[in-house]
């Protein structure tokens, strides 16, 4: 991208690319730290909800500062097209340290109850719903910090419908309410939140096959019952999981909070994130 973007932050390369923005590895120039530049994608720039979506992680980030949220270091603008830095955290997204049919440790289950749960319980309290709770916008670092991220999706509860046609979130914890284009509100987040709870304890999504087969199931379909899926589930967890799945919002818990208070009492464990350990490296025989 050539010369400073804002004046301060020098792009290294590309990090990752996403449906509405690029990536880009950088340095901050005055304090020599490692960032992540954000930048809508050129073909969007005459976009309307691509730029307000843009527009609105930028000011969330401004406004709201929690331990477990994703900071804002700086925004701007070059040329047609905004952009944003923040800082580029270590570590790796949960969907990656999730393994594939291998549930979570229970202390892995509790620090994201308890991290992930403070982190959406303040953005409720400010009004706003996260609405793509999921494993790949959770970044864990190597010392079991949780960090909630991809804020652009964040939606103010004063305006609780979703615009008809347009859907937000991601089908495997998408709830019944996103998928209608009802009102939405906090409980859409502990459905999200309950189903990443459910994955991390089992190993497993509670409703898995074809796109439309899931969205089918959100709809239709009895959230199943992790203890009968993992027996180390205490039956209690489960229950609490089958209620914040409801697909009636009013059927789930009043907060999410009033969900995260439930499952820490239930979850006997240390509220640590151990990171698995690397898997072992082959030794050639003489």
């Amino acid at each position: 991208m050539g010369s400073l973007i804002g004046g301060r932050f020098k792009v290294l390369g590309p990090l990752a690319e996403g449906e509405l923005s690029t990536v880009y590895r950088a340095r901050d120039t005055q304090t020599d730290q490692p960032i992540a530049l954000k930048c809508l994608s050129p073909d969007l720039c005459r976009d309307t909800d691509a730029l307000l979506r843009f527009e609105r992680e930028c000011r969330v980030l401004a406004k709201l500062r929690h331990p477990h949220l994703i900071g804002l270091v700086k925004m701007g603008w070059r040329g047609a097209l905004p952009w944003l830095a923040m800082p580029l955290l270590p570590g790796q997204p949960l969907s990656e340290v999730l393994q594939p049919e291998l549930p979570a440790t229970a202390s892995q289950t509790l620090a994201f109850v308890r991290q992930i749960g403070a982190a959406l319980s303040f953005l409720h309290a400010n009004a706003l719903v996260h609405r793509d709770v999921k494993p790949s916008n959770v970044f864990v670092d190597a010392a079991g910090t949780l960090t909630l991220l991809d804020l652009g999706v964040a939606h103010d509860m004063q305006s609780l419908i979703t615009r008809p046609g347009l859907r937000i979130g991601t089908v495997t914890t998408m709830a019944p309410e996103q998928i209608r284009g009802q009102p939405i509100d906090e409980r859409t987040d502990e459905y999200a939140f309950a189903v990443v709870v459910y994955r991390m304890l089992t190993g497993r999504a509670p409703f898995r096959g074809e796109q439309q087969a899931v969205l089918r199931a959100h709809l239709t379909e009895p959230a199943p019952d992790a203890h009968a899926v993992n027996p180390a589930v205490p039956p209690g967890v489960a229950r609490a999981l089958r209620q914040a799945m409801a697909k009636q919002p009013s059927d789930r818990f009043p907060t999410l909070a009033a969900l995260c208070e439930r499952l820490e009492l239930l979850l006997e464990a240390p509220a640590t994130f151990p990171m698995p350990p690397p898997p072992p490296t082959s030794r050639r025989s003489r």
